[in-house]
Parts: C-alpha cells; sequence; structure tokens
C-alpha cells in the first residue's frame, strides 16, 4: 500500500528516539503508536487501529449543532515543516488538554470515531496525531488523500 510507504520514514526516525521510553500508552491506539515507533508492530496495525478508534479534535467553537443549523467551528490545523496544512488529532482528551492552552482559540475538544473525521478532511490537508508528543503519527495529504481511497472515500 502506497500510503504505507508514506508514513513509514516517520516510524523510522521516530525509532531512535529514547524519549519513547517514559511514554505511558493510555488506549490501545497509543499502544499501538508507542509499538510502531519501537519497531515492535507494523504501520498496518497502527492504520487498522486507528480506522477504529476514538480521537479528539479541537474546534474554534462549540462544534455541536442543532439539527439544521450550520457547523461554522473549524478544527484545529497546524502547518508541516513543509508548509503543508495539518488537521491535529489527539489520541485522547487528555493528550489534547496542553494544545487547548497553548492555542486558547480552540478551547473545544470533541471525542468522535476517525473515520468521520477522515471523510470530512478535505484533500490538500495532512493528519498529524498528537502534536508535539514523543508517541504520534504525521501523514501527508497524499497519505490522507490514499487511505481514503483505501476506504472508498475519495
Amino acid at each position: 500500500m502506497r500510503m504505507l510507504r508514506l508514513i513509514r520514514s516517520v516510524f523510522a526516525r521516530w525509532r531512535s528516539d529514547s524519549s519513547t521510553d517514559q511514554f505511558a500508552p493510555q488506549n490501545e491506539l497509543e499502544r499501538r503508536l508507542y509499538h510502531a515507533q519501537r519497531g515492535d508492530v507494523s504501520t498496518s496495525a497502527v492504520i487498522s487501529e486507528l480506522k477504529q478508534s476514538q480521537v479528539v479534535a479541537l474546534f474554534n467553537g462549540d462544534p455541536t449543532m442543532a439539527k439544521g443549523m450550520r457547523l461554522n467551528a473549524q478544527p484545529l490545523l497546524l502547518n508541516s515543516s513543509d508548509g503543508e496544512p495539518m488537521l491535529a488529532i489527539f489520541t485522547s482528551i487528555e493528550r489534547s488538554k496542553i494544545w487547548s492552552q497553548k492555542q486558547t482559540d480552540f478551547s473545544f475538544g470533541m471525542q468522535v470515531p476517525f473515520e468521520w473525521l477522515l471523510r470530512g478532511t478535505v484533500s490538500g490537508v495532512g493528519l498529524v496525531i498528537n502534536p508535539g508528543s514523543t508517541v504520534g503519527l504525521e501523514m501527508s495529504p497524499a497519505g490522507v488523500t490514499q487511505l481514503k481511497a483505501n476506504a472508498g472515500w475519495a
């Protein structure tokens, strides 16, 4: 799968980072990410777990809406080192708290199925899971497009 090649180098870079030894996984997704970064679990196992996981996104307003109302809240977008927009998502509420304190305009957190967020991710936007954490994942916009195509949502 092409998408796996797009993120494999990120895991290879993280494997050499000894700071993952101090990371305490709080759920199955975090356990898979942790072990993948140590080289003990395949990238495809992480993607499989991610697709069935709940994740947290931060918004600049209340992301809930009454039936028939338009959603105006925007999710937290960061830029990759290449300047690409990346949707910031988190593996738990606890992992999102530091960002809601750093980016006070994005203090509304919402836990949702990853697949729901993936379906709504527009073309040209990548994903960053647990930005700034020792255990996370970056997926380029091309990787997101490929994942959506593999799921039949492209």
